[in-house]
């Protein structure tokens, strides 16, 4: 006699979960990302999405904003970075992390302090957990912990070596005198690079 199929896990298009869901939410399927990336090309709908991506307010241009801050207000002269010391590399640390405690603590505060979005969009219902499985006992801890130790000092070391490598012309810098044209396809392509390694690495 042949087994009985259990009842199905999928979710349908409209994204709410069936009740043998394992996630609480599903995006409705097939994902549409970077039709960039499509075959054959869909290009009127590539120039809009990157039209909606550049000339409004969005991610990518919340992240160019912050880099430009950053960069104008917030880092070491190129001639300063030719030799290692504590005065610029720890400016960088202290920007970097100052920048990441800022920003992920405005989203913890919209996202699970007020909860502004409950969990319509969340794949997971519950919101931070505590127990002996966490370091710290306690998963909000433990994401700082690990993003502002770990993380920071990860990506500021990169940062110094970019800095290092620049000031003594191991690395090639691109400014919009010398290189117009590539500064300005820099954004662009950049984007286009991450969605890559993303879907392709």
């Amino acid at each position: 006699m042949a087994r009985p199929s259990s009842p199905p896990t999928s979710t349908a298009d409209n994204g709410k979960p069936s009740p043998k869901s394992e996630w609480h939410y599903h995006p409705p399927i097939p994902i549409d990302n970077n039709p960039l990336f499509s075959w054959p090309i869909r290009w009127k709908d590539t120039l809009i999405y990157y039209r909606d991506s550049w000339l409004v307010v969005s991610e990518g241009t919340i992240f160019v904003l912050l880099a430009v801050l950053s960069w104008r207000f917030f880092s070491p002269e190129i001639e300063s970075a030719q030799n290692l010391d504590w005065s610029w590399v720890g400016g960088i640390w202290l920007r970097n992390f100052m920048v990441l405690l800022g920003v992920a603590g405005v989203l913890h505060y919209y996202f699970f302090a007020r909860k502004q979005q409950g969990t319509e969009l969340k794949y997971v219902p519950s919101f931070m957990s505590k127990g002996n499985r966490f370091l710290f006992n306690n998963q909000l801890w433990d994401n700082m912990f690990y993003a502002l130790v770990s993380g920071v000092l990860i990506w500021s070391c990169y940062e110094v070596l970019m800095f290092w490598a620049m000031a003594n012309g191991y690395v090639q810098m691109i400014t919009f005198q010398d290189h117009p044209i590539w500064f300005i396809l820099a954004l662009p392509l950049i984007f286009i690079w991450i969605a890559f390694h993303f879907y392709c690495v």
